[in-house]
């Protein structure tokens, strides 16, 4: 029942029809409240674990409870994973799961602006998500030069760090890390010059605001987005956290 995310109903079904049991949807309720209740010290012991970890990936998702609008939130290293059903998808929900307003490692996550302000963690942004937001933008005819050429530069450091891990050492050279950064700077130089100020003063519409808040990104969070390169714990993506929420989407 949980672990195939079945229905009380179908479930119930399931019972009467292959072993022959006659049971409640509220009996399969009651299972779940004890179950819940025998698991509150194990929780605890998770949580604890994942604020000790090096590296910890956070990322939330909507579901309908009752055709009311509820997320998951995710913690998750490789080893564990820690989820949190509430109302809202803001602060009040990450402080109630309890793992990330204490940790003080490096959070990968999708720069979601709630999660920077917790300021104790050291923050590494998704490689996966940008690439996607580049793509977006570079169909865009005034956009796809320094679009295309910051995806490329990411996936070459991404696999520059792969190379560097399946060595068996510690960071990517010193001299090729320095020349991406370099890239990546003449790549953002470009992206701003791209999206320069409407004239008149008239404001950016939906499509220039999407490229001009990509491009400001990848300015203000150069060392969030790179930090899979200068510091080879951390992944290029968090698709951790992505698959540990993919069951309950």
């Amino acid at each position: 029942m949980a672990r195939q995310h079945i229905p009380f109903e179908r479930t119930a079904e399931a019972m009467d029809d292959l072993l022959g049991v006659d049971c409640s949807t509220g009996f399969l309720d009651n299972l779940y409240s004890e179950g819940a209740d025998g698991l509150v010290e194990f929780g605890e012991a998770v949580r604890d674990a994942l604020r000790c970890s090096e590296v910890v990936h956070f990322d939330e998702t909507p579901l309908k409870v009752n055709k009311k609008s509820h997320w998951i939130h995710v913690a998750s290293n490789e080893m564990l994973t820690f989820l949190h059903a509430d109302t809202t998808r803001g602060k009040a929900a990450v402080e109630a799961a309890g793992v990330l307003p204490s940790y003080g490692g490096v959070a990968v996550h999708d720069r979601l602006s709630m999660y920077f302000d917790y300021k104790d963690a050291t923050h590494a942004v998704c490689g996966a998500h940008l690439l996607r937001n580049l793509a977006s933008v570079a169909v865009v005819w005034n956009q796809t030069d320094w679009a295309t050429a910051m995806s490329s530069l990411l996936l070459w450091m991404k696999d520059a760090a792969e190379a560097a891990r399946g060595a068996d050492r510690r960071r990517i050279s010193e001299k090729k890390l320095a020349e991406y950064l370099k890239r990546y700077d003449a790549i953002v130089a470009s992206g701003l010059d791209a999206n320069p100020c409407p004239p008149n003063n008239r404001k950016r519409d939906s499509v220039e605001r999407e490229s001009y808040n990509l491009v400001c990104a990848f300015r203000d969070l150069k060392s969030e987005i790179t930090l899979f390169a200068s510091d080879l714990r951390v992944p290029f993506s968090n698709n951790r956290a992505e698959s540990d929420l993919r069951m309950a989407k």
